[in-house]
């Protein structure tokens, strides 16, 4: 559990750099949208590269045709994401901008926890989680005023 703690801390780590880096593609090649489209074929390239060196092997096609549909749409919801953090990074600046993010990805793991969406273990909502997304939504709120 340890080491999954570090890594979710080092992908949250690098959101902001990301953010920023895909803010600059995008401004350069003049669209939100396409730079989202380069980013996403450029960690395509990098990801079929890593899974050729650590030779992860395909599924098979039954494995494929045994997907839900609907489990297809986590790749819509990070190309909302990337789209979104490229967009008001450059207006609000990188800081209140994952601040905000943080604080939507906050509030919406605790909805998805609670009616157990998707096939998350439901955990009800209770005071004390509450507190503490209040927390980081009034963190957010300080550094988007300050």
């Amino acid at each position: 559990m340890q080491t999954q703690i570090l890594v979710a801390l080092v992908a949250g780590a690098v959101l902001p750099l990301q953010a920023i880096l895909n803010g600059h593609l995008s401004k350069g090649l003049g669209s939100a949208f396409l730079g989202s489209n380069v980013s996403f074929l450029t960690a395509t390239i990098a990801l079929a590269l890593l899974q050729v060196v650590l030779r992860t092997p395909m599924p098979s096609g039954t494995q494929i045709a045994g997907i839900a549909p609907v489990w297809w749409l986590g790749g819509v919801l990070g190309a909302v994401y990337v789209t979104g953090a490229i967009t008001s990074v450059g207006t609000l600046g990188p800081g209140t901008a994952i601040c905000l993010i943080v604080a939507g990805q906050i509030c919406a793991a605790l909805a998805i926890e609670h009616f157990g969406i998707a096939g998350a273990t439901a955990q009800p909502v209770s005071l004390l989680r509450l507190g503490g997304a209040a927390m980081v939504l009034a963190g957010a709120v300080v550094v988007l005023r300050g």
